[in-house]
């Protein structure tokens, strides 16, 4: 019987037994700055542009190579900006997730540079390179860099709005609670709150420096396959501390949050149902990847059952690309075939182009499925998103 136990879950379990062994350990604190640490690079720059010279040299030297074209994979992971010498009152700063890369908003950023957006796309400590690099960050230099780019906004544009997406979608909301002077979010699959909240708290007493997991075979060009479990003890720091701010205070600007009903990662109706009363502007709105919700405001239901496109249901991660997308869109490069169906499965969706497409572990008609990366109703959200921010 195939298993329907999810990834973070099967991940967290593995964090169980890793702490039971070393219980006695305690909490580690590491103080080092990663900014300055001789490991790593300065990120922190007075300018955008010599924060993207600067990581360019960083990983031209460190970044584990996959594929032939090497220009093209540096550029795939690079932080970037659009419109930077456009005559403009209003930015915005975007912030992937776990295990990502900026990648994530190559459609999102240059959308929202048509609609006259100076857009910053920033790349997390410990991303880009190599998964070993996620040892090397603390929840704190994430922070810091969302807090340093993010400032500098607010101090040459009128207007700024913050985007994220999952774990990045953590980070700029709890930035907007703790420090405001923000005019908008957009938030794609927030993790707020994930399938296995007691494993969030307790990995926290984790030690950054353990782990035992494979880093080598990687295969995706924008993002790490596997990484450190220092990267989940990140992420649910983050999800920690976004849940800390909110009982404190709303969220009470514009605000669009997009929500998969199947998402494998995130806790996606207690989202929706508890989180988004958080959201109390007029115009915020919850795009609903599922089924219909009932008597619920300001949101738009957006039906996943496609057999017509051959898709079953909305990923974690489909949300942010458009079906044309040159990498992980209907005809890309990238097709995600590790989908959580067994071996099988997975051998049968690389050897045929008679595929289906859906959620981690989505076999609900019995076909084989690839993970669906690319969001079949992208302009419908960005219109959405549009008429938001143009108010």
């Amino acid at each position: 019987m195939k298993s329907k136990i999810n990834l973070v879950t099967r991940s967290f379990l593995a964090l169980t037994f890793l702490g039971v062994i070393i219980a006695c350990s305690g909490k580690l604190n590491y103080q080092i700055k990663l900014d300055s640490n001789e490991k790593y690079y300065n990120y922190l720059q007075k300018d955008f542009n010599g924060y993207i010279d600067s990581t360019r040299s960083w990983l031209i030297k460190n970044r584990d190579l996959i594929g032939k074209d090497i220009e093209e994979e540096i550029n795939m992971n690079m932080p970037f900006h659009v419109n930077e010498n456009l005559e403009t009152n209003k930015a915005i700063l975007l912030v992937h997730g776990l295990n990502d890369s900026p990648f994530t908003f190559h459609d999102i950023a240059n959308d929202l540079a048509n609609k006259g957006f100076y857009v910053q796309v920033l790349l997390l400590p410990g991303h880009g390179s190599k998964p070993q690099d996620l040892f090397l960050p603390n929840f704190s230099d994430w922070e810091e860099i969302v807090y340093h780019y993010s400032s500098m906004l607010r101090e040459n544009y009128e207007s700024v709005w913050l985007g994220g997406f999952s774990t990045g979608a953590n980070l700029v909301t709890s930035y907007t609670l703790e420090y405001g002077g923000i005019d908008g979010l957009l938030l794609f699959s927030p993790a707020f709150l994930s399938k296995a909240t007691f494993f969030e708290y307790f990995s926290r007493y984790l030690p950054k420096n353990i782990d035992f997991r494979e880093f080598t075979n990687q295969t995706n060009l924008v993002r790490y396959e596997s990484a450190p479990f220092n990267g989940l003890k990140l992420y649910s720091e983050s999800a920690i501390n976004v849940r800390r701010l909110f009982s404190k205070s709303d969220i009470t600007i514009p605000s669009v949050i997009s929500i998969s009903q199947h998402d494998s990662v995130i806790n996606s109706k207690k989202i929706r149902d508890e989180y988004f009363k958080k959201f109390t502007h007029k115009d915020s709105r919850l795009i609903w990847f599922g089924d219909a919700t009932t008597n619920f405001p300001k949101t738009y239901d957006l039906n996943m059952n496609l057999p017509e496109k051959h898709i079953s249901s909305a990923s974690h991660m489909s949300i942010t690309f458009k079906a044309d997308n040159f990498y992980y869109g209907k005809n890309g490069i990238k097709r995600i075939c590790h989908n959580g169906l067994g071996d099988l499965a997975e051998e049968i969706c690389n050897s045929t182009n008679q595929i289906w497409y859906g959620a981690w572990a989505d076999d609900s008609n019995g076909m084989p499925h690839a993970r669906l990366t690319w969001n079949p109703y992208y302009e419908f959200m960005m219109n959405i998103v549009f008429d938001i921010a143009e108010d």
